[in-house]
């Protein structure tokens, strides 16, 4: 069979800036796209390269289209859902490159089933969350240096409305500076959130009474530590 590829331009601006490939099921097409612009059909054979239900220009949002475009694009297996390393692929074509660790408290955070697996409305809330959370983080990132020292760090949970105590914050800083390097990535900042906010939610089921206060069992105890980090 003769090789195909073709590069797909812009049509204006488009918010996406990553390449990425794509193959015609069809026609066995290689679909290459320098600058991230996304297409809908195979420019050889005309075939529709994602489903019918990709939100329409009317209906849906900039955002939704986007997530859309994303999801389909690494649902490989095209069974609806996807795993870590999908999710993992998802983002960095998105300009959000994480580490495997970072990506699995993500999905962990928003499978709301347990099956290790998010389909297409845990992933749009995933997306939403990851770009506020990088939003805070980019704010105090004011050097552009992609990290952010022990104050930004304090001043970013803040801004997003995570406040801890100080010697609560300080055992939180060391230990998500996972390379030692006296600052936090953009990699350890988004893993932090989603183990703090994972915290929380298992604290508030804990906490029945409202009061504040939580009795635990060293089972209780293991089961709470191993559940955030799993």
């Amino acid at each position: 069979s003769t090789f195909r590829s073709c590069f797909i331009r812009p049509e204006g601006n488009h918010p996406m800036s990553t390449p990425w490939r794509s193959v015609c099921k069809e026609c066995q097409g290689t679909i290459v796209s320098a600058d991230g612009t996304l297409t809908e059909i195979c420019p050889y054979c005309k075939a529709k390269l994602l489903p019918d239900a990709v939100p329409s220009r009317e209906k849906g949002t900039h955002a939704e289209r986007d997530a859309y475009y994303l999801y389909n694009m690494v649902d490989f297996n095209r069974n609806g859902k996807l795993d870590s390393k999908e999710l993992q692929t998802a983002l960095n074509y998105g300009g959000l490159q994480f580490s495997l660790p970072t990506v699995n408290i993500l999905l962990s955070k928003h499978d709301r089933n347990r099956q290790g697996q998010i389909d297409f409305s845990e992933f749009k809330s995933l997306l939403d969350e990851v770009w506020r959370w990088k939003d805070a983080f980019d704010f105090f990132d004011t050097d552009k240096s992609g990290s952010i020292d022990f104050q930004e760090l304090q001043q970013a949970l803040a801004r997003i409305g995570i406040a801890l105590s100080p010697t609560t914050f300080q055992t939180v800083f060391f230990s998500s500076d996972t390379d030692r390097s006296g600052s936090i990535s953009m990699d350890e900042f988004i893993k932090l959130v989603t183990e703090l906010q994972l915290s929380q939610i298992k604290y508030t089921s804990l906490n029945r009474d409202k009061d504040g206060r939580v009795e635990l069992s060293y089972d209780a105890f293991v089961d709470l530590i191993f559940s955030i980090r799993s």
